[in-house]
């Protein structure tokens, strides 16, 4: 049996790793207060409790802390939509599209992730931020339309008026 014990490599990027989830979250917070446009990287810093170089070294750039900000925002509301998906219990598809709004408007009480989305569409006119937003379009609506519940094609979630 071979037991792992822990480095000082190990501490230092469980250290690393937590400081960047904290200065995402300090992001997803200031971008959702600022915008993209008038959020510097001082102010998530200062958000993050962390220097403005550690979060330039975490991150690189503005424009990349920005867009990692807004995968984790496209993470969180796919994670909530799956999980309401996963809680309906009926494969009607009003039913679960009913469901999954609930999961969606409970995620956006803090209206964090719903600032940021808007935030992000009024700074498309970045080609990064831009496509980042189609991505995050096209991962929930291929989650609706695939019906969550198998990955495999199954009756569309299309709800016909």
């Amino acid at each position: 049996m071979c037991i792992h014990m822990p480095t000082t490599t190990d501490r230092i990027l469980s250290i690393a790793d937590a400081r960047r989830a904290s200065a995402l979250g300090a992001a997803v917070r200031a971008f959702a207060a600022g915008s993209y446009h008038s959020t510097t990287i001082g102010d998530v810093a200062a958000a993050a409790e962390i220097s403005p170089a550690y979060v330039m070294r975490l991150f690189g750039s503005r424009l990349s802390l920005f867009l990692a900000a807004l995968d984790e925002c496209h993470d969180r509301i796919v994670a909530a939509l799956e999980q309401a998906a996963d809680a309906a219990d009926s494969d009607d598809p009003e039913v679960v599209l009913d469901v999954m709004g609930a999961g969606y408007a409970e995620l956006i009480a803090d209206r964090s992730l719903l600032m940021l989305q808007v935030h992000a569409l009024s700074a498309c006119d970045v080609p990064e931020i831009a496509e980042k937003v189609r991505d995050g379009y096209r991962r929930v609506v291929g989650l609706v339309d695939r019906g969550h519940r198998s990955p495999a094609p199954r009756r569309s979630l299309t709800v016909d008026a």
